[in-house]
């Protein structure tokens, strides 16, 4: 009879050692482009204005948000759960032409997939997308862009751009907030730099 009773906690503590807590499910969140604030009466650029795929590497290409401790910033890990719809150089060009699209800063606005040949390119590199933690929490968004005049073979512009927006609180849906609204700010600098090229 003894021997039953080791036998069950035994088999208890087996089973207890292959239960494992619930795996949360996997989150996607998407950076989407803001509404201009102003619509230039005539475009600034009078042809195509072709905006090139955003280019990106190391961690800033993959679809996992990337984060650091602020205290740390230079030390950078990824969330498990925590996702990105598209890779995020897909998500900011089309952020970008929307917006500038909207903002009427060109004649029109196109993609490389529509294979025109355009007057002008922006060519773009996303530099950093990081949410950081801790002491000075914030989302930090930085992306280098250039204005090409394809015609003349000419640079235009050259700028880098970076926002940080402190978020509303410790939440992953607040952080993606403050990503939106970084992307906000670079994307209503961008406009009018652009305007004054």
């Amino acid at each position: 009879m003894r021997q039953w009773g080791w036998i069950c906690v035994v088999i208890a503590l087996v089973l207890a050692a292959c239960a494992q807590p619930e795996v949360p499910p996997d989150r996607f969140y998407r950076i989407e482009a803001p509404r201009p604030e102003q619509i230039m009466a005539q475009p600034r650029f009078a042809g195509a204005l072709e905006v090139e795929d955003v280019s990106a590497g190391g961690l800033t290409a993959g679809r996992a948000i990337v984060h650091a401790d602020s205290d740390r910033p230079n030390a950078l890990e990824t969330y498990s759960y925590h996702f990105w719809a598209e890779p995020p150089a897909h998500m900011l060009r089309d952020g970008l032409i929307r917006y500038l699209r909207a903002a009427g800063i060109a004649g029109s606005v196109v993609t490389e997939s529509m294979r025109l040949d355009p007057t002008y390119s922006l060519v773009s590199r996303l530099q950093k997308l990081e949410r950081l933690t801790g002491a000075a929490p914030a989302a930090v968004m930085e992306m280098e862009i250039a204005l090409r005049d394809n015609d003349r073979g000419k640079l235009l512009s050259i700028g880098t751009y970076r926002a940080e927006v402190v978020p509303a609180d410790d939440t992953i849906e607040s952080a993606v907030d403050a990503f939106n609204a970084a992307f906000a700010e670079i994307c209503t600098r961008l406009a009018a730099d652009l305007a004054r090229s």
